[in-house]
């Protein structure tokens, strides 16, 4: 070979690389700004992630469940005669209602 041929192949091999270098550059540029994007989404999603948190957490507040209880579903708390404790099969239990002492089981009565 001749030095204008090995000069010939220097030089395509240098252009050659030099395009690579930019074509990478570019895929780089994209994947970063691609990067960036997701970034923001994902901030934007811990963001929507935590409002929910807050506001799930304001509405289990007890006091804001009796409030829609009694004004929404006019629901009222039981009276003492109607509540009744159930407990497992066999298992009595003493209950103190207003100081009487009374025992509840689950078996019918006779």
């Amino acid at each position: 070979m001749t030095r204008v041929g090995l000069l010939a192949m220097l030089l395509v091999a240098v252009i050659g690389s030099a395009m690579a270098v930019v074509v990478l550059k570019h895929d780089a540029r994209k994947a970063f700004g691609q990067l960036q994007a997701s970034n923001e989404t994902r901030d934007q999603a811990m963001t929507e992630w935590s409002r929910l948190q807050l506001e799930l957490a304001s509405l289990a507040e007890l006091g804001r469940i009796e409030q829609t209880a009694t004004t929404t579903l006019n629901m009222t708390p039981p009276e003492r005669t109607q509540v009744v404790i159930q407990q497992p099969m066999g298992q009595p239990t003493s209950v103190n209602l207003d100081g009487d002492q009374r025992t509840v089981t689950d078996q019918e009565p006779r």
